[in-house]
């Protein structure tokens, strides 16, 4: 397996769902051993307050079994709501895929 596991959601990151796709599929990749994940936001639309929480369960669950977790490509809509909630700091946040790329093999060189 690759250092790093990559994630494209698209669409609405939140709503009601109590265990999403995005949640299993990358708790499923870090029981796998991955010791990275991107999620790059590219054609995610909008994230609410719970895509927020879902993301810090994932940030959580990677923190605790010692996978570190990327965020990427993000909207200014997501970045507001992730600001506006106060936990934009505890997330490693990039630009773009190639940010990403190099952060991932400066840590994993």
């Amino acid at each position: 397996m690759s250092a790093l596991k990559i994630f494209n959601p698209t669409g609405w990151l939140g709503g009601q769902e109590a265990n999403p796709p995005l949640l299993q599929e990358t708790t499923a990749a870090i029981n796998q051993g991955a010791k990275a994940i991107l999620i790059d936001f590219t054609h995610v639309t909008f994230v609410d307050s719970m895509g927020v929480g879902i993301l810090v369960r994932i940030l959580k669950r990677a923190e605790k079994d010692g996978c570190h977790l990327y965020l990427c490509a993000m909207n200014s809509s997501a970045r507001m709501i992730m600001d506006m909630i106060g936990v934009d700091q505890v997330f490693d946040i990039h630009p773009d895929r190639e940010s990403v790329d190099r952060a991932v093999a400066e840590r994993f060189s």
